[in-house]
């Protein structure tokens, strides 16, 4: 309980999200200001998302705790913001630990973003997610690009009763933001998942998800995906494919896979725990 350090504003309340149509209160929440650093804390049980943080540049989140056992408990949501650091955290949470977005009434890109020696557990939506709102290119071409996730431990993740396997302890989602106007997703592009160690999840979770959302306007991309030195420990044999790549009619350009191992066995090609389907360019499996 050492460092709470930023520079502008910053509201520890319940507040309203940017574009004022739905109400999600956030324990804190900072808009619009430069160089916010928050290290050496520890955050239990917030009433719902922890830190809601939106078009900062320089963000710095090191060595906290965080224990969220709520419904919508986000972890870290960082939203249009750049240059931001993420290392050294324990997170638990029921629903998303970190999540990078571009929601519609944003004008920012979510860019340069490095995640760096956290350990990971989710209770049932998503560890680490690049998106899932990524923004609509019929309101703004913002978008979501140059992340680099690397040395990171996640130890769970479990299904729903729903079977939404898009929920997973590594997500890379691309959903138009709001869903019920027209327009497609802008682009993600450059992200790289490298040194991760995924431990044992329940059998009814999934390790890592890549899904690009279906019925847009028109076709959404995204470019150059690297996954590096990835290891899996499945002795639960969990019942949903390891990895899953789906593009649902938009395209995915340039996939690279290098070291990913399964229970110590390597991944050569696709196959039942492999599994891509869709519009995958420059897929590369080595």
């Amino acid at each position: 309980f050492q460092i709470l350090k930023f520079q502008g504003s910053l509201n520890i309340a319940f507040v309203d999200k940017l574009e004022n149509s739905v109400f999600i209160p956030a324990l804190v929440m900072g808009t619009f200001i430069e160089n916010f650093t928050v290290e050496n804390l520890t955050f239990i049980d917030s009433p719902s998302w922890t830190f809601m943080l939106s078009h900062i540049n320089g963000v710095r989140i090191e060595n906290i705790n965080m224990i969220n056992w709520i419904l919508n408990g986000d972890g870290i949501d960082l939203v249009c913001c750049q240059n931001a650091l993420v290392k050294d955290c324990l997170l638990r949470c029921y629903d998303d630990c970190v999540t990078l977005k571009v929601n519609h009434g944003n004008k920012y890109d979510c860019a340069y973003v490095e995640i760096d020696n956290c350990l990971i557990w989710e209770d049932i939506a998503r560890g680490i997610v690049v998106g899932p709102e990524a923004g609509n290119a019929y309101i703004h071409p913002a978008r979501i690009h140059d992340v680099d996730i690397h040395d990171c431990v996640f130890l769970e993740h479990r299904g729903t009763s729903e079977g939404d396997n898009v929920r997973a302890a590594l997500s890379i989602c691309q959903w138009k933001h709001p869903g019920n106007k027209d327009g497609y997703a802008t682009e993600i592009s450059d992200v790289t998942c490298r040194n991760l160690y995924f431990d044992d999840i329940q059998s009814d979770g999934t390790y890592i998800f890549v899904w690009q959302m279906p019925g847009q306007t028109e076709s959404s991309y995204i470019r150059n995906l690297v996954f590096e030195n990835i290891e899996i420990n499945d002795a639960n044999r969990v019942k949903n494919p390891v990895f899953q790549a789906v593009t649902n009619e938009n395209h995915i350009l340039g996939m690279t896979v290098s070291n990913f191992t399964i229970s110590g066995k390597k991944v050569l090609s696709t196959g039942r725990d492999f599994r891509c389907s869709g519009n995958i360019s420059d897929l590369s499996i080595n």
